[in-house]
C-alpha cells in the first residue's frame, strides 16, 4: 500500500498550525478565570486606590518619548500622584535605552495585554483605563500639559557623566554649545518595517546638502553640531572640528541619541520623531521644510518652523488660506497631492536657524510688524476645522510659531 507523504505532510503543517493559533487562545480563556476577579477587585478598591491599566507604542520614537512624558506630567497635574498605573508594551522597542527609562519610571508589563480588553468588559472601565496620547491627540500637546510642567523623564547621575564624558572625547566641555540637527529622509522606515509601505511620506524628506551653510555657520559661530540619525541615506562630510556625522560614526548608541537631543542648546529638524526627545526635555527647536504646516508645533513656545512652499505647477505659490480651503492640510491628504512640494532654499534654512539663535540669545521679543504677521497668521490658522485637534484652543499665547523671516519674506502667503 502506497503511502501519501505529500498529503501527511501537508495534514501535519495544517494541525500544527491550527494548534499554534489555538493554544494561545485557549491560554487566554483559562487567564481570563484568573484575571477578571481581580479586575472586579479593582472596582471595589477604587475609593481607596485607583488602579488603571494602559499602553504605549513602543515602535516608533516619537509617539514612544511624547506619550510617555505627557502621562507622567498629565499624572502630576491630574492628581493621579495616588493611581496604581499598569502599562503594556507590545513590539520591539524603537530605542533600548528610552525603554530602560520607561521601565525604570512606570510599571510595565510585556505580556498579558488582553487584560486590557477584559477590563472594557466589566462596568466603570474608563476610570481604570489610561489611553495614550497617541490615541487622544496624535501625540499633540492640545491640553497645554507641557508649558506647565518641567520634564519629568530624567537621567542617573552615571547617565549625565557619561554623556558629558562623551563631550569631552570629542575635545568639548560642559560651557559648549552644541546643536543637534535631525534630516528626514526615507532610508530609516525602509529598514527598520521592510513589510510597510511609507512611500506616501516621501514628501517629507529634504536633502541634506542644503544644511551645509548653516551648518558652517554654527560652527562659526562656536557651536559644535552633530548630524543625527539611526539610520541614513548618505553621508554628508564636511571638514570641521565643530561637526561629527554622528549618524555615520562607529560611537552612535541608542543612550547617547537619547542623551544629546536632551542635552543640546537647540535641535534643527524636519519633524522626524526623534525631535520629540528635545521637545519633552522643553529644548528650543528650529523645524524647517515642515509640511503639511498646518500640524506644526504649537505646543513648544520654544518653537519655529519653517514650511515647504506648495506650488500649483503653473505660475504660483498656494496661500495658507488656500491651503486650508483645498483641505492641504494633514498627511493623507499629501499622499494625493497635485501640487509640487519645493524645498526651503539654502538662503531660507540659514534665516531660519539664525533666527532661533537670536531669540534663544536675546529673548522671544518680535517688532510690531512681526506681531501683526503671526497674528494674520493665527487668524488664518484658527478657521481650520481641524484646528482644536492638533493645537490647544489658546496656542496664539506662548506658543511655537512659524518663523518671523520665513513670513517677512513671504507676506502674500498670509493673503
Amino acid at each position: 500500500m502506497e503511502i501519501n507523504i505529500t498529503k501527511h505532510k501537508y495534514s501535519f503543517a495544517f494541525t500544527t498550525n491550527l494548534l499554534l493559533k489555538i493554544l494561545p487562545l485557549i491560554g487566554k480563556v483559562l487567564l481570563s478565570f484568573i484575571f477578571l476577579p481581580l479586575l472586579i477587585l479593582t472596582r471595589i478598591l477604587r475609593p481607596i486606590i485607583l488602579i488603571r491599566f494602559g499602553y504605549f507604542h513602543i515602535q516608533r520614537i516619537g509617539h514612544f518619548a511624547f506619550d510617555l512624558e505627557f502621562y507622567l506630567a498629565e499624572k502630576e497635574l491630574n492628581n493621579h500622584k495616588n493611581s496604581y498605573d499598569i502599562f503594556f508594551l507590545s513590539g520591539k522597542p524603537c530605542n533600548d535605552f528610552l525603554y530602560k527609562i520607561c521601565r525604570r519610571q512606570i510599571i510595565c508589563i510585556n505580556r498579558f495585554s488582553f487584560i486590557l480588553y477584559l477590563n472594557k468588559l466589566l462596568p466603570f472601565s474608563k476610570a481604570h483605563e489610561y489611553i495614550p496620547a497617541i490615541d487622544r491627540s496624535s501625540s499633540r500637546d492640545v491640553e497645554g500639559v507641557f508649558k506647565k510642567t518641567s520634564n519629568k523623564l530624567i537621567f542617573l547621575k552615571e547617565e549625565q557623566n557619561a554623556g558629558n564624558n562623551f563631550l569631552k572625547s570629542l575635545g568639548l566641555n560642559k560651557k559648549t554649545k552644541f546643536v543637534c540637527l535631525a534630516i528626514r529622509d526615507s532610508a530609516y522606515l525602509k529598514e527598520e518595517f521592510p513589510g510597510k509601505e511609507f512611500s506616501d511620506h516621501n514628501y517629507r524628506d529634504s536633502k541634506i546638502e542644503n544644511y551645509i551653510d548653516s551648518i558652517k555657520y554654527l560652527n562659526n559661530r562656536g557651536y559644535f553640531v552633530f548630524r543625527m540619525g539611526k539610520i541614513v541615506s548618505e553621508k554628508l562630510e564636511l571638514n570641521s572640528d565643530l561637526f561629527l556625522d554622528y549618524a555615520n560614526s562607529s560611537v552612535k548608541s541608542d543612550f547617547l541619541d537619547i542623551w544629546l537631543m536632551a542635552n543640546c542648546h537647540f535641535a534643527i529638524s524636519t519633524g522626524t520623531g526623534i525631535d520629540e526627545v528635545s521637545n519633552i526635555f522643553r529644548k528650543p527647536i528650529c523645524y524647517l521644510n515642515y509640511s503639511p504646516i498646518t500640524i506644526f508645533n504649537s505646543y513648544n513656545p520654544k518653537a519655529i518652523t519653517t514650511p515647504k512652499k506648495i506650488h500649483d505647477g503653473v505660475s504660483k505659490y498656494i496661500s495658507l488660506r488656500q491651503q486650508i480651503k483645498d483641505e492641504l492640510t494633514d498627511i493623507g491628504s499629501f499622499q494625493t497631492i497635485k501640487y509640487l512640494l519645493e524645498e526651503n532654499s539654502k538662503d531660507e534654512i540659514l534665516d531660519s536657524i539664525k533666527e532661533i539663535e537670536q531669540k534663544i540669545k536675546n529673548g522671544w521679543i518680535r517688532s510690531d510688524e512681526e506681531i501683526k504677521l503671526q497674528e494674520n497668521f493665527w487668524k488664518i490658522i484658527y478657521s481650520w476645522k481641524m484646528f482644536k485637534k492638533y493645537h490647544h484652543e489658546d496656542s496664539h499665547i506662548n506658543s511655537g510659531t512659524i518663523s518671523d523671516a520665513y513670513l517677512k519674506k513671504n507676506k502674500e502667503w498670509l493673503l
